[in-house]
């Protein structure tokens, strides 16, 4: 081929790089502005209300579904939020807690559950949950990358952030799941009389869960994030409590023990909760072996709060 031929090719190439380039920002910009307009939804509807009221809030919730389904902040203070989110994990509540304004006295409540710190194969994968802010905000950028979950095409075409999410956020903008004004993002699961048949069912089986044989150990990975949530809540004035919510019929309670060690020698407060439903018979307070129905999570957030209050907040 001519070297003249080589050089028209490469114009082209070049050109249509450009204007995907260009298109690509122009698509994305586009739909930053449409995703801005959503605050209701389980998504980026509650990420955005939760960094609009960040400032403000006197308490924040943070941790997966055994979070927001679980613990109402609003029985402590109106001036709460809940942003626990379904099938989340340390790294996506690490990272919304490093967002938490600095110096200012708030209660941070992280939920954990004890099985997740001895998984060997938790790799922060959770944290894609906030890969719509990969470039609009800084720190969700920095923990991404330090987190390897981004990907070498993400760099130069930023409307991959919006993969997988667009139709739910044009649902959430054309028609509000909720009015975000009165949410605050606890979310107790109603049972319809189905659920409770098929509940019934499932709870009913005997799931003898064995320990290991061999020792826990501990994901390193899970630990960092640990201890850094521990280092800002110290560094930024934050009062710091790790609960884990109750669990249907919890046979295993090495993982159990071993966190609560853990967690003694760092000086850290946690209080486990697995067994509080141990010696109610009524399956009412279940909606599955990991979730509590709303009647459940309501009697269990009373406790808890009164707990709270009398132990923590001064």
């Amino acid at each position: 081929m001519k070297s003249t031929n080589i050089k028209t090719v490469l114009k082209i190439v070049g050109l249509v790089l450009i204007l995907s380039l260009c298109t690509d920002k122009i698509i994305y910009y586009t739909l930053n502005y449409l995703s801005d307009k959503v605050l209701s939804g389980g998504g980026i509807g509650k990420q955005n209300h939760y960094l609009s009221v960040v400032d403000t809030i006197d308490i924040a919730v943070f941790g997966s579904s055994r979070a927001s389904h679980h613990i109402n902040p609003k029985l402590i203070s109106d001036k709460s939020f809940n942003i626990g989110v379904d099938g989340t994990d340390i790294a996506f509540s690490a990272t919304l807690i490093k967002l938490l304004p600095k110096k200012k006295k708030q209660l941070v409540i992280v939920n954990v559950d004890p099985p997740n710190f001895f998984n060997i194969d938790y790799d922060a994968a959770d944290i894609g949950a906030l890969r719509l802010k990969f470039h609009r905000n800084n720190t969700v950028n920095r923990e991404i990358k330090k987190a390897k979950q981004n990907s070498f095409l993400q760099s130069f075409f930023w409307t991959i952030d919006y993969n997988g999410k667009f139709l739910s956020i044009l649902k959430n903008f054309l028609k509000p799941n909720y009015n975000f004004k009165s949410y605050y993002g606890y979310d107790p699961i109603r049972v319809s009389e189905t659920q409770k048949k098929i509940r019934d069912i499932k709870l009913a089986r005997v799931d003898d869960k064995e320990c290991l044989d061999s020792p826990h150990n501990f994901n390193q990975l899970y630990l960092e994030y640990l201890y850094e949530i521990q280092q800002f809540s110290y560094d930024n004035n934050k009062k710091l409590i790790f609960v884990t919510t109750p669990t249907f019929n919890d046979t295993c309670k090495d993982d159990n023990n071993k966190l609560s060690e853990l967690m003694k020698n760092q000086g850290l407060v946690y209080w486990d909760y697995s067994d509080f439903y141990k010696d109610n018979e009524s399956l009412d307070v279940w909606k599955d072996k990991t979730h509590l129905s709303e009647l459940g999570a309501d009697t269990f957030s009373q406790v808890l709060v009164k707990k709270l209050k009398k132990d923590f907040i001064q």
